[in-house]
């Protein structure tokens, strides 16, 4: 295009330690910015070029705008010319995310995945796996003159479950509005019946529904049996069921309801959104864990820190927390048990059998005690002996005092949650499948294999045609998490845990979805953390951006990714105090024959990085790893030679970082601490 201009240029940068800097940026080509580490790289394209271009987007807004948002200092640059939009992809932003954040929810797959489930999911019942389905009056209305035809029914609405004496307050209610029969406990009762609520309740709870009609269904009572099911669905709130006399004159039951529920046992659901299959939002987080996965517990070696000591000798330090009494309490518990069970207290805890440590530790239901496990006057009780966990997480709950609950929290282990097994999500959005599979089945995939699932069970299915500008924008998102190298992530990884190049590469596939032309992208260093296998992946996708008319340019140290650049940019020729300065700017090839350029050497081979120490060989102490199973390591035993420099090697999730900082850094901290 006539009088576009044909480069960036930067102009006098002095940010941090650059030297008065003037370089040019050749518009819509590959540059790569190199030199060594210090040398002011990242001061040159960050502070300076993508910092300037931060600012005059904010200038660009209306005074009201800029109000709202912080004021950007200028960097120090005399100015930078023929500046386009410009899109910082920076490390080491994902430890700054929170616990609930992963893959799938910081690269917009998640969106789009929840869209699919809440649109096109086939809800099933999470107590008897049934379809769950929603039906309107007339639907109910068939399946009752169809399954009942010529035979007697009783239509009824489920009104309540409570204690025997708040029935005896609402049921003369219903007997004056004109209802006539309840059915308490499954036994038909009229309302003014002497015997309507049963004795010796022992104060459980009772359930009461609501007879709205009797009548004998044929195709004549059609009109009625409407008209009494809408009526029951409107006591039921939006429930109801039939009692359909059989053969044998007993009753088969239907259930109905006109809001998502269950066809088997009649349970009912609320209204299916995306906010269901979202472990942020209450209606799709898991009942128990709130959505984190996990679940603090107890675990015995920490509230059993010293095990040579005897129970006598308070053994469990986490029972001697509390007020006096209480501690008192806890001691008198013990020497209960140990009067009425074959328990000492004075052998140390080492040497008490294991089955006695699990009754200790986790009760037993079936043993009874006379026990008194209450502060006060109370007298004691037949009752088993809950356990020392229990009763430790029940002092957590019930507690008022903050300093209590925050020492106790000290002798407690994130653990998996027993409801959703680390899935989040609550049970009813478990049970919506897509193309047979739960949401949470599909976020526990590796990025690879969840693309293969959309491109070929749901991608070529007839019946999501309706929902086709989802389905592709998952397929594509998930498709360019593969071409950035990704592909070994599962979507429910944690972001936080994600290294500095994958978040980088993470928010890089992010933007390829959004298609954007005409806009400068800076990358810093995105080969970080890739293997050497994998960069033909990034290259392409860094050509795909370049492309598509973009100018991108990426701060590097990487050989190959700076052979694949159109135009290279080196700061030097020495770190700190001694760098700032322009070494060299051209195309590759010259930078390989340039005598200015200390990259140069390197990337031609004329120069090498060569180990000048001797080998030191291994003596006989090993620090040994056995049967390690975290994550994907499938119990594998490793030695560590002590004393030498060992690098831990192997493609991009093969299970690196989890052997050295989840197995072995941390069983290191948890003996050492």
């Amino acid at each position: 295009m006539k009088g576009e201009v044909e480069s960036i240029r930067v102009k006098g940068a002095r940010e941090n330690n650059l030297l008065n800097v003037t370089a040019n940026f050749p518009r819509g080509q590959l540059i790569g910015v190199t030199g060594v580490s210090g040398s002011g790289k990242s001061s040159l394209v960050f502070d300076v070029l993508a910092a300037e271009g931060h600012r005059k987007y904010v200038e660009s807004l209306s005074t009201k705008a800029r109000q709202a948002l912080e004021k950007v200092r200028r960097p120090d640059v005399d100015y930078v010319e023929g500046l386009s939009p410009v899109l910082a992809i920076e490390q080491a932003v994902a430890g700054s995310s929170g616990p609930r954040s992963t893959l799938a929810t910081a690269t917009e797959i998640a969106d789009y995945a929840r869209l699919l489930w809440a649109t096109v999911g086939s809800p099933h019942c999470p107590l008897d796996g049934s379809p769950v389905s929603k039906r309107s009056l007339d639907d109910c209305v068939t399946q009752l003159l169809s399954d009942g035809n010529g035979k007697r029914v009783l239509i009824l609405a489920p009104i309540f479950e409570a204690k025997a004496s708040v029935l005896r307050e609402e049921l003369p209610n219903f007997e004056r509005r004109g209802f006539q029969r309840v059915r308490i406990d499954g036994e038909i009762k009229r309302l003014d019946d002497r015997d309507l609520i049963p004795e010796k309740t022992k104060g459980r709870l009772i359930q009461v529904d609501l007879v709205i009609d009797r009548v004998k269904v044929d195709t004549e009572s059609r009109s009625r049996v409407a008209d009494s099911l809408e009526l029951a669905f409107k006591e039921g709130e939006e429930r109801a069921f039939a009692l359909i006399e059989n053969s044998e004159k007993k009753y088969d039951e239907i259930f109905f309801s006109q809001s998502y529920a269950c066809e088997k046992c009649g349970s009912t659901y609320p209204n299916i959104t995306p906010k269901h299959f979202s472990w942020n939002h209450p209606d799709g987080a898991c009942e128990e864990c709130g959505g984190l996965g996990q679940v603090l517990s107890f675990r015995e070696d920490l509230i059993i820190p010293d095990p040579s000591l005897s129970l006598a000798k308070g053994a469990i330090k986490a029972w001697r927390l509390g007020s006096r009494k209480m501690v008192n309490l806890r001691k008198n518990i013990l020497k209960q048990i140990s009067e009425q069970y074959s328990l000492d207290l004075k052998p140390p805890w080492n040497e008490i059998p294991a089955e006695t440590k699990k009754f200790l530790l986790h009760g037993d239901e079936d043993k009874i005690f006379e026990l008194k496990l209450q502060i006060g006057r109370g007298k004691a009780k037949k009752q088993p002996f809950p356990g020392i966990l229990y009763d430790l997480g029940q002092t957590m709950k019930n507690t008022t005092s903050e300093t209590l609950r925050a020492r106790l929290l000290t002798y407690q282990i994130g653990a998996e949650c027993p409801s959703c097994k680390g899935q989040r999500l609550s049970s009813f959005s478990r049970a919506v499948l897509l193309a047979g599979q739960p949401f949470d089945y599909f976020l526990s995939l590796p990025t690879e294999h969840a693309w293969s699932f959309v491109k070929k069970k749901v991608l070529k299915d007839s019946k999501y045609e309706q929902v086709l500008d989802a389905v592709s924008g998952l397929e594509q998102r998930l498709g360019f998490l593969n071409q950035v190298g990704l592909s070994y992530l599962t979507l429910d990884r944690p972001y936080s845990s994600l290294s500095g190049g994958e978040a980088q590469r993470a928010r890089l596939a992010t933007q390829l979805g959004m298609g954007l032309v005409g806009v400068i992208y800076a990358l810093d260093e995105p080969s970080v953390g890739l293997h050497p296998s994998d960069h033909h992946r990034l290259i392409k996708v860094l050509y795909g951006l370049r492309n598509r008319g973009n100018t991108v340019v990426v701060v590097e140290h990487d050989a190959e990714t700076l052979l694949a650049c159109d135009h290279l940019i080196e700061v030097g020729p020495g770190p700190g105090t001694q760098g700032g300065e322009l070494i060299f700017s051209g195309k590759v090839k010259a930078c390989l024959a340039s005598k200015q350029s200390a990259t140069g050497p390197f990337l031609a081979g004329v120069e090498k990085v060569e180990k000048e120490a001797k080998n030191k060989l291994p003596g006989k102490d090993l620090l040994t790893v056995r049967s390690a199973r975290a994550n994907n390591l499938r119990n594998i035993d490793v030695s560590f030679p002590i004393g030498l420099l060992t690098v831990v090697c192997g493609v991009s999730g093969s299970g690196k970082s989890t052997l050295v900082n989840e197995v072995l850094a941390k069983s290191a901290a948890n003996q050492l601490h």
